[in-house]
């Protein structure tokens, strides 16, 4: 349907399905994406670079097993990162890669190891 539209996961932004590829190069949400953090009480700190890697590759492995069209791991990542509580990230990751059980695994192993010291 030419009239269907997806919510960027970083702008907010409705886009046509058919142009979401294209919107993905110019979303004003993607400069975040290379800059990925987490609010904090104090303010916002960068996530660890253990961390950062480890959901990295998760969510390549998560993205090539449930989802239909690539999956941009920065943009999901950064939007998974500014959740500021599990719940969020557990609907976060599930509007983004898939509504299963190893997604919501991966939500809460990420938000475990995001406020872990």
């Amino acid at each position: 349907d030419e009239d269907s539209h997806a919510l960027c996961p970083m702008c907010s932004e409705s886009v046509p399905l058919a142009a979401l590829e294209q919107h993905e190069w110019s979303c004003p949400g993607r400069a975040a994406a290379s800059r990925t953090a987490t609010p904090q009480a104090g303010g916002i700190k960068a996530l660890r670079s253990d961390v950062e890697e480890w959901a990295r590759g998760q969510l390549a492995n998560l993205g090539r097993r449930f989802c239909v069209s690539t999956l941009d791991e920065s943009v999901a990542l950064a939007a998974l990162a500014v959740c500021t509580d599990k719940a969020e990230v557990r609907d976060q990751a599930v509007m983004i890669i898939a509504d299963n059980q190893p997604v919501k695994n991966f939500a809460a192993e990420f938000w475990r190891r995001r406020n872990s010291d």
